[in-house]
């Protein structure tokens, strides 16, 4: 019988390197939906009911996309794809305070 410490994942890269990736998108990702909306309020000028659909998207999104796009991730290799939209994402995020300008 193994020992908790000989099956540890913390000992497999491949799990470190998924860990880590996982960790950095999450820390990059979750200011962004307070930061989206103080952005608009504070440069854009939006109104109390503009930043309520601001927020309201942010949210529904993953509900609306979250089937399709999971019958669709099943038949595609996960890591290029993971990578892909990480990085999507951080360029969308970049591109925000351009079009602010």
């Amino acid at each position: 019988m193994r020992s908790s410490a000989d099956s540890s994942l913390w000992r497999h890269r491949d799990f470190r390197l998924y860990w880590a990736g996982q960790a950095s998108d999450v820390l990059g990702s979750s200011p962004s939906s307070v930061a989206i909306s103080l952005v608009a309020v504070v440069s854009l000028h939006a109104t109390t009911w503009e930043a309520a659909v601001l927020a309201a998207v942010h949210k529904t999104s993953p509900l609306l996309f979250s089937l399709p796009a999971g019958a669709w991730c099943d038949r595609v290799r996960k890591r290029p794809l993971m990578m892909a939209t990480s990085l999507i994402s951080a360029a969308a995020t970049a591109s925000i305070p351009p079009a602010a300008s």
